[in-house]
């Protein structure tokens, strides 16, 4: 496939090729554009990847079997159909049907950004609380 790097400035894959994102400190932006994400680091055995992270730019989820690390998560995010278990040889198909059905991925991103937003609670406190500590003392 042609690709390239977004630390070559490439903003976008030549000819519906692979922009490769190479660069740190721009996921939420990948995120936010693709709006499926494939957990990747559950398709192989290192205990799995946080969902939060795409799950804050309403994303999609797609996972693989290992997950060890984000059980509670992926129970959580499944129950409201939020992401979805899938096999590493039924990766493509998965992918396809839901990029063939829009609204279910964004129906799937917006469920994701809500089962966060219920975990994360008020962030009002935390705030308060590092403006605080942010604060001068005399």
């Amino acid at each position: 496939l042609p690709f390239a790097r977004r630390s070559a400035g490439a903003d976008v894959a030549p000819g519906g090729g692979v922009l490769l994102a190479d660069t740190l400190g721009e996921m939420p932006r990948w995120y936010a554009r693709a709006g499926i994400c494939i957990i990747g680091g559950s398709l192989t055995d290192h205990g799995g990847h946080t969902p939060w992270e795409p799950a804050a730019q309403a994303c999609a989820l797609l996972r693989g079997p290992h997950f060890s690390n984000f059980i509670e998560a992926f129970d959580a995010l499944e129950a409201q159909g939020a992401a979805l278990p899938v096999e590493t040889s039924d990766l493509g198909a998965v992918l396809a049907r839901l990029a063939d059905h829009p609204d279910q991925a964004r129906d799937m991103g917006r469920a994701a950004r809500a089962v966060l937003v219920a975990r994360a609670g008020d962030p009002g406190a935390l705030i308060a609380r590092l403006a605080d500590l942010a604060r001068p003392r005399c």
